[in-house]
């Protein structure tokens, strides 16, 4: 993000260049759920972390031990007690197992662990011949999800 002063009526008002256009007001909401999401996360985490007596380097190396490859890098330790990302669910497991904790006692309740977290609640890919790829990622009470996937499953047989 690059800025440049404003010096527009004398002033040190700092403008900022933006890639992405700003949220809307329908955003605001769900952006803020989010962040509020990976700030408590945050908190649980440094909170678990402090009663071992762990630095991140520390739950890093005790995580890799239950990774696939046997990798778990302390920088996304930072990312996570910063509130700057929230693990996906392998990385989730892997610092529950580290700190013999049940992985919902990370997670607070609403939050998800997802591989995608910056993926659009819903997109539509064509596929041709009159099909698309549909990928739903957002949070639904459990009845539509369950209409969802039995008429996903009328469609596909």
């Amino acid at each position: 993000m690059s800025t440049m002063p404003d010096k527009h009526q004398d002033t040190d008002v700092v403008r900022r260049r933006f890639i992405n256009p700003p949220p809307s007001a329908d955003d605001a909401g769900t952006a803020a759920s989010i962040q509020a999401a990976k700030r408590e996360f945050a908190k649980r985490l440094q909170q678990f972390m402090t009663d071992k007596g762990w630095n991140q380097s520390d739950l890093a190396r005790a995580a890799a031990k239950f990774m696939p490859d046997k990798k778990f890098n302390r920088d996304n330790v930072s990312l996570y007690v910063r509130a700057q990302q929230l693990p996906g669910p392998v990385r989730l497991r892997a610092m529950a197992k580290a700190l013999n904790i049940e992985e919902t006692k990370l997670i607070p309740p609403g939050a998800t662990a997802s591989v995608d977290e910056d993926a659009p609640p819903l997109a539509m890919r064509p596929l041709g011949s009159g099909n698309v790829w549909l990928q739903i990622n957002q949070a639904v009470p459990q009845d539509i999800a369950l209409k969802i996937i039995t008429l996903l499953g009328s469609v596909s047989k």
